[in-house]
């Protein structure tokens, strides 16, 4: 007769505990399994299991911050848990969560294209997830000058954040993004700017990679860029002022994507990078250059012409020796 108590005792114990395996299962359970959205996740620095659990829960994420906690703690990987940016879903269990987590943010492919401004290049790694709003542009450039001794020239970072494909991962901070971009710079944009010179401080490759900066933003061809180089030589040697758009473009908005067309009051900007107004080449570089544009500005070419002026229709460069004929040139072209 003492048999059927204990034996229905243990039943009822082997019931419960597979009730509570389930229920554990069902709270560890995707919320919608058919969910084909996607939510934006940060995860800070320094933030606990439970931390995260709260914030995942709030998002309708997980079903229970509480088990999500214990199954981080009991698996092992409540310590593991990595900072950044993470696309998680509702689709997605408290174990692929939490394995996820473990794993560390994914990686984004990030194409910067050549002429970008700073502010143009932080916009992208915004936009992708990569970085916050303004945390490049305030990036201090002489904590980075030990590591990077040729940004002992330079108070800004405009004109070395080297253009090319990157894989970043979201959430990085600003000082890594900024480090890919100088290795970068440092292997395909430095080599070709000191020219064979072995000295890293050579008096004038500074103002090469400015020169650079102006072709790449002033001459969308690739082939009248050394043409414009030898322009740019040329009135520099005069003490002309080399009045390229670019530059009030740049003094006006910091960049290009979302800069308005120039109007006649803008070249009256007061800024040291406006060749309208300040004779000689601008204090920094106004955008990032590519090779070609480095390797133009190196080799500026000889040539009858002081005037030039882009083509609207074309995207060419038309050029002129005299400032009348240069005049017929902005008549011909740009009344269009």
């Amino acid at each position: 007769m003492n048999g059927a108590p204990a034996t229905r005792a243990r039943m009822l114990a082997a019931a419960l505990a597979v009730f509570a395996v389930m229920l554990f299962a069902y709270r560890l359970a995707p919320v919608n399994a058919r969910s084909m959205e996607t939510r934006t996740v940060t995860v800070a620095a320094g933030a606990g299991a439970a931390e995260i659990a709260a914030d995942l829960a709030s998002r309708s994420l997980i079903r229970s911050p509480a088990l999500f906690t214990l199954y981080a703690f009991f698996s092992g990987s409540a310590h593991r848990l990595k900072p950044g940016i993470y696309q998680l879903s509702q689709a997605m269990s408290a174990r692929r969560i939490v394995a996820s987590l473990v794993a560390g943010p994914p990686e984004v492919t990030v194409r910067i294209r050549e002429g970008a401004s700073v502010a143009d290049i932080e916009r992208v790694l915004v936009d992708a997830g990569v970085l916050e709003e303004g945390t490049l542009r305030a990036l201090d450039v002489s904590t980075l000058a030990g590591r990077y001794p040729f940004l002992a020239e330079a108070a800004t970072l405009e004109g070395f954040l080297f253009p090319d494909t990157y894989r970043f991962r979201f959430g990085e901070g600003a000082q890594e993004v900024a480090g890919r971009f100088l290795d970068s710079f440092s292997k395909k944009a430095l080599p070709h700017l000191l020219a064979g010179d072995a000295a890293l401080l050579r008096a004038d490759w500074y103002q090469t990679l400015i020169t650079a900066s102006l072709l790449e933003r002033e001459v969308p061809s690739a082939r009248d860029r050394r043409l414009v180089a030898g322009i740019f030589k040329k009135r520099l040697a005069l003490g002309m002022a080399l009045q390229v758009d670019a530059t009030v473009a740049y003094a006006l908005c910091g960049g290009y994507d979302d800069c308005p067309p120039l109007t006649k009051a803008d070249f009256a900007v007061s800024s040291p990078v406006n060749t309208y107004q300040h004779p000689g080449l601008p204090p920094q570089p106004i955008a990032n250059p590519g090779v070609g544009a480095l390797t133009a500005a190196l080799s500026p070419q000889s040539s009858p012409y002081l005037y030039y002026l882009p083509d609207p229709a074309t995207g060419k460069t038309v050029f002129a020796a005299t400032f009348e004929e240069h005049n017929d040139n902005r008549a011909a072209y740009l009344s269009r």
